[in-house]
């Protein structure tokens, strides 16, 4: 299982690789085999069989708007990107694009059960991790990232809903912990590196 998380986390820093590129040059994906369908919403989705079983892998949602130049050409922009990792038919990891084509947030089934685990958001440079492994798909961990870089982790570790552990790092490395022991969302303590 380890290591099906970690072939999880290559393919999708494959599929992450190069925001200008198509989702076909990514994954190696030739015109034919992809699958073009107008939806309801007055969106367009475009299916990939990776894998060449007849089972659809991949999809893009598009959605057309006219140029701010000449509103008589028609553009496309991708939404979303949508992909089945295991080839079980269920997907495993999506990735929501805003109206520039920047990442906004991810979800991601790291150990593939039909449920995502983490949810990334992605703001300015800023990521904030979730992860949903708690019961009831309470979040127990957030982690917030700058350049790449981790800022701070939070945790509810009594599943309360309330924050009660606090990481703190400067440049990379951990500084201090906080804890909080009386549930009132303030560290009572403090244990530095």
């Amino acid at each position: 299982m380890r290591n099906l998380r970690w072939v999880l986390i290559a393919f999708i820093g494959l599929i992450a690789c190069g925001g200008d590129e198509s989702m076909s040059d990514q994954l190696g994906i030739r015109g034919e085999q992809s699958v073009m369908k107008r939806q309801a919403d007055g969106t367009w989705t475009q299916e990939f069989d990776v894998d060449g079983d007849g089972k659809l892998d991949v999809t893009k949602v598009l959605v057309e708007y006219p140029d701010a130049d000449d509103p008589t050409v028609v553009k496309t922009r991708l939404l979303k990107k949508m992909v089945d990792v295991n080839f079980d038919g269920k997907i495993d990891f999506v990735r929501n694009y805003n109206e520039f084509g920047a990442v906004i947030s991810e979800d991601v089934d790291l150990d593939l059960d039909g449920n995502f685990d983490v949810t990334n958001h992605i703001d300015n440079k800023v990521v904030v991790q979730k992860d949903m492994l708690g019961e009831g798909g309470k979040v127990i961990e957030t982690r917030y990232y700058a350049n790449s870089e981790i800022q701070r982790v939070e945790k509810d570790t009594t599943g309360d809903g309330k924050i009660d552990y606090w990481e703190f790092y400067e440049q990379g490395i951990l500084d201090r912990i906080g804890r909080d022991a009386n549930a009132d969302g303030r560290a009572d303590s403090w244990t530095t590196r």
